[in-house]
């Protein structure tokens, strides 16, 4: 039987800091928004020798319109972190060595993971997927 919880707001930062702190091989990172601070926050809690991979929509507008900004291009490229874009995304997910799934409506942005306290309100699962998903 799986062992998935229902995450709202910072709830869902709460066990994201969990999960990415313990991760020892691999993390993906997908959201059509991505925000520099998040990224920063993230980036005190993965080990150095973790590889992380993000997947972000990064479209012209998202940048212009201030829902995802250069500078997170900028630490990933810092971090050594493998750096995708898909102009059609809008799935929101986190997988930390195939072992933590999170999906659900937050953006990795402050105001989707509740990072100052407040923000959206979002509803996420944290899901331990089995060998076959």
């Amino acid at each position: 039987m799986h062992n998935n919880r229902l995450l709202k707001n910072r709830e869902f930062l709460d066990a994201v800091d969990v999960a990415i702190s313990t991760a020892q091989h691999e993390i993906y990172l997908i959201s059509a928004f991505l925000k520099t601070e998040v990224l920063l926050h993230l980036s005190q809690k993965i080990d150095a020798n973790v590889n992380v991979t993000i997947i972000s929509r990064w479209r012209l507008g998202d940048m212009t319109s201030g829902a995802s900004d250069i500078e997170a291009f900028n630490i990933a490229r810092s971090n050594d972190w493998s750096f995708y874009i898909d102009n059609d995304l809008h799935a929101k997910a986190l997988l930390v060595d195939s072992n933590v799934l999170f999906l659900g409506s937050a953006n990795y942005t402050a105001k989707g993971m509740h990072l100052f306290g407040r923000g959206n309100n979002e509803l996420n699962i944290e899901v331990r997927p089995s060998e076959d998903e």
